[in-house]
């Protein structure tokens, strides 16, 4: 994942567990606003993908299934993003390697799903800035800023878009990304190139 719960209270400085749960739920919200602005999956073009059609997914825990795959050199805390599944394509985190097996972090949980697409699993890696602007957007989350509007009738459709803000959150935020856009969107296809 892109930033852990942890990280995000050690960079906003929160010490309490009161907002532990909502964290949680807003890291893959983070994560996912980022790709989707920067248009890239973020993919670790250096690491190996495994392509395969014996790859099964156990929702009773969380854990992604296939002969050998623990000798595909993913670790316990990769952030991997499945691809071409029936239900299960996205980001994940691995919590532990097993023999045949890794289990998931329980942020993304998985559904059932037997053998027979090819899957294709790559590992993701975030440039480490990213960690403190995802916190800075679970910060907004927490605080419930207001994303689009600064007043609205609805009388006559009349509403005025708030400047500052920008995919829900404030510019100069999302402005910080830019660094890291791309003009297309860099997916797997994009990476298959180099690999």
């Amino acid at each position: 994942m892109i930033v852990t719960l942890t990280e995000v209270k050690s960079i906003l400085q929160i010490t309490d567990t009161t907002y532990d749960t909502l964290i949680r739920l807003n890291i893959p919200i983070a994560e996912q606003t980022i790709c989707d602005y920067c248009r890239s999956d973020f993919l670790d073009a250096v690491s190996d993908a495994v392509n395969n059609s014996d790859i099964t997914f156990i929702s009773s825990d969380n854990s992604v299934n296939m002969t050998g795959i623990e000798s595909e050199k993913f670790i316990a805390n990769d952030t991997i993003r499945i691809y071409n599944s029936f239900r299960n394509d996205g980001v994940y985190t691995i919590d532990s390697v097993e023999t045949n097996k890794f289990i998931l972090n329980g942020i993304n949980t998985i559904q059932d799903e037997d053998e027979g697409n090819s899957v294709i699993i790559v590992k993701v890696k975030y440039p480490v800035p990213l960690k403190i602007i995802a916190s800075q957007m679970i910060k907004c989350n927490l605080a419930k800023i207001s994303p689009l509007f600064k007043s609205q009738t609805i009388d006559d459709y009349t509403y005025t878009i708030d400047t500052d803000m920008l995919n829900g959150y404030p510019k100069n935020l999302m402005i910080a990304l830019n660094q890291y856009r791309c003009v297309y969107k860099e997916t797997l296809e994009h990476k298959l190139i180099w690999w």
